[in-house]
Parts: C-alpha cells; sequence; structure tokens
C-alpha cells in the first residue's frame, strides 16, 4: 500500500486534477462507449473497455466508503483501477477522512469494517496508512469547462482562482467540518458543504467554469438526499440572493449550470453514473451539454453498524 502512496505526497500540489484533452485517443474509429458494457460495473470490465478504441474517462467523485458492507473491496478496486487504466479518475470524498471512516465512534466506519474482516491486522499501521491515503486524494478534477467536485466551492466573499488554492496542510489537516469556513479552509468546502449561493456563480465566473458537477446531497435540504438528480439554472437558484446582492448584476444574466448527482440514492447498494457525451473531437458542448443519469447496478449487501455502547 506504500507503494501506492508514494507518487501522491506532495503537499505543494494544487487542489485540482486537470485533465488534459490530448490524453484521449479522438481518432476516427473512437466511439463513445456502449451503455450497456456499464451494466455490470467492475474493474475487469472497464479494463476490458480502456483496450477498445472508444473514447471515454472514468470519474468517481467521493464517499467510497461507508456505504454498505464492502467498503475495503470498493476503495482497492477503485486503486487497482487508477494504477492500471489510463483514464480512471478519483476525488475525495467527505467520508474520506480520519473522523468518519477511521473512527470506531462513528456508525458503520470502515475502520470496523477492517477489523471484522481481518481481526488479526493491527489498525495502528493501517489507519495511518489509510490516513496518508484519503488525504493524497485529488480534491476535483476539471475537464475543459466542466468542473467536478464531491460537495461544493468556497463559501467565502473572496474570490479564488482555482490555481490558487494551495493545500499545503493537506497531509496535516485531515478532517473536514460541517462549517468549513470556521476554520478557514475554505478547500474544504469542495468536500464538504451544502451552501449554493452567490459565492458559488462568483467562483465559477472567475474560473471559467460553466458548468459544475457536484454529488454530495441534492442542494438545500439533506433530507432529499434520495432524489436520484438534480439540474438547475443559476437563474432560478439564485432567485433570492439576487434581490439582496449589490452590484452583481453578471449574475442575473449568467448562464452558469450546476449539476446535483447522488450515485446511490438508496445508500444500500443501488448505483448510477452520470454520462457526459463529447463531440467527435472531444470537446464538451457547454451550451447543450448532453448528459444522463443511468442505473448500473444493484448488488445489495448488509450496511456494517458499530458496536453499540
Amino acid at each position: 500500500m506504500r507503494c501506492i502512496l508514494e507518487p501522491f505526497q506532495q503537499l505543494d500540489q494544487p487542489i485540482q486534477k486537470e485533465i488534459n484533452q490530448s490524453e484521449f485517443n479522438f481518432n476516427k474509429t473512437a466511439k463513445p462507449v456502449d451503455e450497456s458494457l456499464l451494466s455490470n460495473l467492475k474493474a475487469d470490465n472497464i479494463l476490458k473497455i480502456e483496450n477498445t478504441p472508444y473514447r471515454q474517462l472514468f470519474l468517481f467523485n467521493g464517499d467510497y466508503v461507508d456505504r454498505g458492507g464492502s467498503s475495503f473491496q470498493t476503495l482497492f478496486y477503485l486503486l487497482y483501477m487508477c494504477i492500471c487504466g489510463r483514464h480512471v479518475y478519483l476525488n475525495r470524498g467527505n467520508h474520506e477522512q480520519d473522523d468518519q471512516a477511521l473512527s470506531m465512534s462513528r456508525v458503520g466506519p470502515m475502520v470496523y469494517e477492517l477489523k471484522l474482516k481481518f481481526p488479526k491486522c493491527d489498525l495502528s499501521i493501517i489507519k495511518p496508512i489509510l490516513s496518508d491515503l484519503f488525504a493524497s486524494i485529488p480534491i476535483c478534477t476539471k475537464f475543459q469547462k466542466l468542473l467536478t467536485t464531491h460537495a461544493g466551492t468556497p463559501d467565502t466573499d473572496q474570490v479564488y482562482y482555482l490555481n490558487d488554492l494551495l493545500i499545503e496542510n493537506r497531509f496535516r489537516q485531515k478532517n473536514f467540518f460541517w462549517d468549513p469556513t470556521c476554520k478557514e479552509n475554505y478547500w474544504h468546502s469542495f468536500v464538504w458543504s451544502y451552501k449554493r449561493n452567490r459565492n458559488t456563480a462568483d467562483f465559477m465566473l472567475r474560473n471559467d467554469i460553466s458548468i459544475l458537477h457536484l454529488g454530495h446531497t441534492p442542494r438545500m435540504a439533506r433530507q432529499r438526499r434520495l432524489f436520484k438528480q438534480e439540474y438547475c439554472q443559476y437563474s432560478q437558484l439564485l432567485t433570492y440572493t439576487q434581490q439582496n446582492a449589490d452590484n452583481r448584476s453578471n449574475i442575473k444574466d449568467n448562464d452558469k449550470v450546476v449539476i446535483e448527482t447522488f450515485s446511490s440514492p438508496s445508500n444500500f447498494g443501488d448505483m448510477y453514473a452520470t454520462i457526459v457525451q463529447a463531440n467527435d473531437q472531444g470537446v464538451l458542448n457547454m451550451n447543450d451539454l448532453e448528459w444522463k443519469y443511468l442505473l448500473i447496478g444493484s448488488s445489495y449487501n448488509d450496511f456494517l453498524l458499530g458496536p453499540k455502547e
């Protein structure tokens, strides 16, 4: 596992992974992935697709653990695909942190699963390795003008350029908080945030982002997380904020779009994917983006619960 961590432990790296269009094989023989190939999404299936003349990118958007009783298998399947596949990327979710996955006081943590499946493992050795692994996962991924991140954008009036948000404390501050601004670690909002307001629109404008794709929870009400998808124009999303904002006419008429999809609406095994379609040259049409929300499989298993106090 340590050999997996070594390439990622660079504290001065920017917060995002920029995907270069030239990495893809957009030639005349390349074609979109057949959706039927995704009906049974396993590592060997994705690797099989990798060896065909398809144009594709697989981006997993966080919360790989604490989702049923197979956190260990899910996490290392994804690591295996990152190592063996050319176009597999990961974003970090709020469950990839010490206080969630590695705390025995939580309900259904990954560390409790490890203790059940591997009773002889030394958690004092495993937990620090997993902690560094979680901290090494990129926070967000950008492809052209599409930015994908787990939760949201920094909720601050100080508007940042994306590349200016370095995270030097990435391996020192490993836990997130319900209100990231209280710790002045604004990059935490990418991983754990429920806020959608004018600061989000300003951030998109500053960074030339047309579409923001999120997966943490549908907006405005956490109890609505079972909704499969939400799609909203900022002209609708910011109606109340516009009336109270001063000199922000750029928000009123902008065409920024937020797409929110929760990959497992039931939290118990059904899995959906957001499929975004580029043209034959590998370019996304930001004015008329083609995208689908597709059920790719169901695998129900027991949800592990931690020991009762």
